[in-house]
């Protein structure tokens, strides 16, 4: 799990250090974000995106020669994958570095696998990456794996089983670092070789701090589009409403269908059924999600294209909930997004006390913070009068007792997070403004 952030010129976060752990040093497996919107929630929640980028660069070169290829051919290319397939470093630098920012982006991330303790830092200039560092557990004690610089390369010869694969490893450092992370060099190589050839070559604890950064899955919310992110492995290539999948991959859907059945016919009294309906051609199949509903007494079969927003986002949602289920890290943006505040209580509810990963999302539900939860699972942004934004769970703040209630407390202004108190806008005068010849 992730234990805190710590974030220089990211995008409205110039200088920000984000605690994710309890006062007994344990990383929280639930953090739930409120604020007033501008406030930075967003920005704080795409770091784990931008972080997930930046192990995927060297893959999405690849990719996107293949994609472009295929767009010369003539076939139509989504215009948000295409975004995809462009976010090379120096895009994801123009992104997400603070506007007239003169110093550098820097993120640094700590983390517990397998309870040891880790710090992954990388800093970038306008175009490139300039540092990289990796702390972790050796054999025994923490120590640093590599640590990469524009003036010195440091490599500790305990990350590698033997020398067979080391000669390629630093052969790929001169050629890809800076471009390229050291874990996105590391993360390509595990796709490109043979199967088991890495994990012949590297530590285990190593393979670990992968395993956890390749983990990560994101839904962002408030960009010019929405984006999502499923790193489950046998989720990642499945969408739930429609899509096309090798015909190897039927038994899997079929799966994907009944855990849709199951959750929509718990959430939903007029929804008895699901299914896809499939078309297969050659050795693909095309799929479209249809909902049996129960309308005046009659059971229709809905294609779930012609559903409600509030019961798209919820389809939205079950990867992200499957992933928390299966010790990922979870990540998802305005989670109440067109959905009624009783009913994500009652799904987050139950998700809290089973899950086995973390999950951190930001929400303007007030509902929520009734959650039977550690009162440290809830944050807060504050904004000062310079434009300063801080993140303090609520536990940070003095008197709070067992017994208080987080929902009226915040409702107070205990903690701060609420909409500027001073608005005083009437709506004659703006017509009036608008009524104004220049």
């Amino acid at each position: 799990m992730f234990t805190y952030v710590k974030l220089k010129n990211y995008k409205s976060l110039v200088d920000l250090t984000v605690d994710l752990c309890t006062k007994n040093n344990i990383p929280k497996n639930f953090i739930c974000i409120y604020g007033a919107n501008g406030s930075g929630k967003t920005n704080f929640s795409s770091v784990f995106k931008t972080l997930s980028d930046t192990l995927k660069t060297l893959q999405i070169r690849d990719i996107r020669e293949r994609i472009l290829s295929e767009r010369e051919m003539g076939k139509n290319i989504d215009n948000n994958y295409l975004r995809f397939i462009y976010n090379d470093i120096s895009n994801i630098i123009a992104e997400n570095k603070t506007i007239n920012s003169t110093e550098n982006m820097i993120l640094e991330f700590g983390f517990l696998i397998d309870e040891k303790p880790g710090c992954y830092q990388i800093e970038f200039d306008n175009e490139r990456i300039i540092h990289e560092k990796l702390e972790y557990t050796l054999a025994k004690n923490r120590g640093c794996y590599f640590e990469l610089s524009d003036s010195e390369i440091k490599i500790n010869n305990f990350i590698f089983i033997n020398s067979n694969y080391k000669k390629d490893f630093l052969e790929n450092i001169k050629k890809f670092w800076g471009k390229h992370s050291v874990l996105s060099i590391l993360l390509y190589d595990m796709e490109d070789k043979a199967d088991g050839y890495l994990k012949d070559q590297l530590h285990q604890n190593l393979f670990n701090v992968l395993r956890f950064f390749n983990n990560i899955s994101c839904r962002i919310i408030g960009q010019s589009y929405s984006l999502n992110q499923i790193s489950s492995s046998y989720l990642s290539n499945i969408n739930f409403d429609e899509g096309r999948i090798p015909l190897t991959e039927e038994p899997m859907l079929d799966q994907i269908r009944n855990y849709i059945q199951w959750f929509f016919t718990n959430t939903y009294k007029d929804i008895v059924g699901v299914y896809y309906k499939k078309n297969i051609n050659e050795n693909f199949i095309d799929y479209k999600l249809i909902l049996q509903k129960k309308i005046y007494g009659t059971t229709i079969d809905v294609n779930f294209e012609l559903e409600s927003y509030g019961t798209k986002s919820l389809l939205d949602l079950l990867p992200f909930f499957i992933a928390a289920m299966q010790k990922g890290t979870v990540v998802i943006d305005e989670i109440d997004n067109a959905i009624h505040d009783i009913l994500l209580f009652n799904l987050l509810s139950p998700l809290c006390s089973e899950m086995v990963g973390q999950l951190i999302i930001t929400t303007h539900n007030i509902a929520l913070l009734d959650l039977d939860v550690p009162k440290d699972s809830f944050y807060f942004v504050d904004i000062s009068d310079d434009g300063a934004k801080t993140f303090n769970c609520a536990t940070d703040f003095n008197r709070i007792q067992a017994e208080n209630s987080i929902r009226s407390l915040y409702l107070r202004n205990k903690f701060h997070g609420l909409p500027w108190e001073k608005i005083d806008i009437n709506y004659s005068d703006g017509l009036q403004i608008l009524s104004q010849k220049q």
